[in-house]
């Protein structure tokens, strides 16, 4: 802007003054722009684990600079990392809890694991699987068999039978015999809770189909706690005459296993055959795919001339180790004529957990005392009041010496938190010989028969006296209080 003054003022005869202020443009130049950017992100991972690796870090352009303004500075920085020795031991978990005994009686062994948490780096070390860092077995079940044994484990077993055409059908009918008899030797219900539970297939119908695929496995059972049922399906079969498709059995098997298996209880195959076998490689297989599920598979084999390679690759299948796991019977007469023998060999070998009732018996008329339950305790509105403690001890003799004194006919040892204690119920309805004598020779399932004031409750579908609970309760023998 340009402006003057009027020095000498016009008057009425002069000229007027020109224009006082006139303007003109300036600093026609754009306005410089700097560079804004952004906070920096975090540090990426690093490129390597080991011996010198990189990470980098980022940050974003706001506004772009213009018209002379200040640069951007850079976006990206690097830094380097992991500059250590690759070198690295092996981390182990803790171990596991010990494996099911492989034997019930006589000896068997049982094992626990560690399994590698964080694996080696480079020329790092870790221990071998069959190393005394990672293995440990011991010795488990080391009474001496009796020869009356029951099974009681809570297993899922499935029973496999041959009826292929290698064995007549002579052959076919002991095995089946054998088969069906087995099943009465588990017992599927013990002291009030789920033990065993047998579901059974056929095999050795094996024949090609027209699309080229095997003839599947027969279903004959689903899994179930009722072996006399159980018994009839095996004992209604017919002799197939097929060839030996194993490998099928296997895959229904896994199939039964998945749709009626328990969580809680053990998974087992029982392979009762000849040990004639067809396609090697997709049976073992089958089997390996049965074992990476923790599926336990016993082999029982009738056969008086068994090859060498026959042999090898059985043993391969069932489960480690391979002694506890197979039975071999030399050949079908024997079998026939010695079946008792050979089914008490298999109970006691293949079931985890056996039971003899004349040992227990025997064991009970020494102690004055039998375990009635296991995992519960009766009801407080079964026997009209509070269970009181009569010592801390998770000791049955020491327990059962002291509810003598107070006149107790039942007691419990109960575990807590705060550790395990000694309880009874000093008005739980009397014991008599015969009653004691009932519950110490059948150990199924003791049903309570409760008074709560002028109503009795016996029932035995729902076995209303009991409640469930982390004890064992015991009855004392009547006559041990006097």
């Amino acid at each position: 802007m340009l402006t003057r003054a009027v020095v000498v003022a016009p008057n009425a005869y002069g000229i007027q003054c020109p224009a006082l202020a006139r303007k003109k443009k300036c600093n026609q130049i754009k306005c410089p722009v700097d560079c804004r950017l952004s906070s920096w992100s975090g540090w990426s991972r690093c490129t390597k684990d080991c011996e010198g690796g990189v990470q980098s870090r980022t940050r974003s352009i706001y506004v772009k600079p213009k018209n002379g303004g200040d640069m951007c500075d850079t976006v990206q920085e690097t830094r380097p990392c992991k500059t250590g020795s690759c070198d690295r031991d092996c981390s182990l978990h803790p171990w596991t809890e010990w494996s099911p005994c492989t034997m019930a009686c006589s000896g068997g062994i049982q094992e626990r694991v560690r399994k590698v948490l964080v694996p080696i780096r480079g020329l790092g070390k870790c221990p071998t699987k069959k190393n005394h860092e990672r293995w440990e077995e011991q010795e488990c079940n080391a009474q001496d068999c009796v020869g009356d044994e029951i099974g009681i484990a809570t297993q899922d077993l499935i029973l496999l039978l041959d009826g292929s055409g290698s064995l007549r059908e002579s052959g076919f009918t002991t095995l089946q015999t054998f088969a069906a008899n087995i099943t009465a030797m588990y017992k599927t219900e013990w002291l009030g809770n789920s033990a065993m539970r047998i579901g059974a297939i056929l095999f050795g119908n094996g024949h090609v189909e027209a699309d080229g695929t095997i003839t599947p496995a027969i279903r004959v059972s689903d899994l179930s706690d009722n072996t006399e049922t159980v018994k009839a399906d095996i004992e209604a079969l017919k002799w197939q005459r097929g060839f030996t498709n194993l490998a099928q059995a296997f895959v229904l098997a896994d199939t039964l296993l998945q749709q009626g298996g328990r969580p809680n209880a053990m998974s087992a195959v029982m392979t009762i055959w000849d040990g004639k076998f067809s396609f090697q490689f997709e049976t073992g297989q089958k089997a390996k795919m049965l074992k990476d599920k923790n599926v336990q598979i016993y082999m029982a084999v009738v056969n008086q001339f068994l090859g060498q390679d026959e042999l090898v690759a059985i043993k391969k299948w069932a489960s480690h180790p391979w002694e506890t796991n197979y039975v071999h019977v030399p050949g079908l007469l024997d079998l026939e004529n010695n079946m008792g023998i050979y089914l008490q060999k298999v109970l006691v070998k293949f079931c985890p957990m056996a039971y003899s009732p004349s040992q227990h018996v025997n064991m009970d008329d020494l102690k004055g005392y039998t375990l009635i339950k296991k995992g519960g305790q009766p009801r407080p509105e079964c026997v009209g009041g509070r269970a009181i403690m009569l010592s801390l001890t998770n000791n049955p003799d020491d327990c059962a010496a002291i509810g003598r004194e107070v006149g107790a006919y039942v007691f419990m040892i109960v575990q807590s938190p705060r550790g395990s204690s000694c309880k009874t119920y000093l008005n739980f309805q009397a014991v008599d010989a015969a009653t004691y004598k009932a519950w110490k020779t059948n150990k199924t399932n003791i049903v309570l028969t409760c008074k709560t004031g002028n109503e009795e409750y016996a029932n035995e579908k729902n076995n209303w006296g009991w409640k469930l609970a982390a004890a064992s309760t015991y009855a004392l023998q009547p006559m041990a209080k006097f």
